[in-house]
């Protein structure tokens, strides 16, 4: 996505909001990674509070909830959001991660989520939704790792 460099006195409330609720919109509801039901579960922030940060009210979240949802929705949710600011360097973090320990410990929480989902025969709909960002979350460590292992051989 091409940034627009935007100046301090040009961020205004609207532009914030088109974006946080862009992002928000391309990630949350129906055949996206995330159900609006899974999210108020997964962030502690009510239902109805996402639907309308969603819609095209002025409604946006307290900090402590846009960080919830960050913390929900990942670093490039953040990224997207932020970046409006010309934050935009979360997107790299841990882009090279040589510590066999990271990647450990995110491909054994993956599996023990779906060794969970699978505990009783069947793979639902909502746990699908919440594989998603759990596998993209883990496909990224391990890249981060691949990377990390590659950085080291080049020096």
């Amino acid at each position: 996505m091409a940034e627009i460099t935007i100046t301090a006195t040009a961020l205004t409330d609207d532009v914030v909001k088109d974006r946080f609720k862009t992002a928000l919109r391309r990630r949350v509801g129906v055949g996206r990674p995330w159900s609006i039901t899974s999210l108020a579960a997964e962030s502690d922030v009510a239902e109805r509070d996402l639907r309308a940060y969603q819609d095209q009210s002025g409604c946006m979240p307290t900090m402590a909830k846009f960080f919830r949802l960050g913390i929900a929705l990942g670093p490039d949710f953040m990224s997207e959001v932020l970046s409006v600011a010309g934050f935009e360097g979360l997107r790299h973090v841990a882009a090279h991660d040589s510590n066999p320990f990271t990647a450990q410990m995110a491909l054994a929480e993956a599996m023990f989520k779906v060794a969970g989902w699978l505990a009783d025969g069947k793979f639902d709909h909502m746990e699908r939704r919440e594989a998603i960002p759990l596998m993209l979350s883990t496909i990224a460590q391990l890249s981060a790792f691949v990377a990390g292992l590659q950085a080291g051989q080049e020096g």
